[in-house]
């Protein structure tokens, strides 16, 4: 297995990896009639997600996804679209409100001298790191993590 694409959520105009959620999945796709299936060797659970946060509510914006039976129900009316290389689709322009109650652990501004070629990258390896506690999905808290 190689170094494993990581969620991202958009706050404030900034993209960070989703490095650790507390409290609860934040999508779950078979509750969309999806089964994910391997995407390639840098995406083995088969799908990755970028939330935003919009109003102080946590949202799907995009899933990106390959399905066993190649099989992509619309999501809240919006269709799946080819991804342009590879056999993936993506549901773009999603706003499906996630109601998590827990927290994240996002960071951004990785620190290539930290990268490891298996798995999800170490949090440490990452310049910045937040915090981010919500409730039913609204955006409670938001901390920055010293760096380590």
């Amino acid at each position: 297995m190689t170094a494993q694409v990581h969620d991202r959520v958009r706050l404030a105009e900034a993209e960070y990896d989703v490095l650790c959620v507390n409290g609860g999945p934040l999508f779950e796709p078979a509750a969309y009639g999806l089964r994910p299936a391997p995407m390639h060797t840098g995406c083995v659970r088969g799908y990755f997600c970028l939330y935003h946060i919009e109003v102080g509510q946590l949202m799907l914006a995009e899933l990106h996804i390959r399905t066993f039976d190649d099989l992509y129900p619309p999501i809240t009316g919006t269709p799946a679209e080819q991804e342009p290389l590879g056999s993936a689709k993506v549901y773009r322009g999603l706003r499906l409100g996630i109601s998590l109650s827990g927290s994240h652990l996002v960071g951004k501004d990785f620190d290539r001298a930290h990268y490891v070629p298996m798995g999800f990258q170490s949090p440490d390896a990452y310049r910045a790191q937040l915090r981010l506690g919500f409730e039913g999905g609204r955006l409670l808290t938001s901390s920055t993590i010293p760096p380590a």
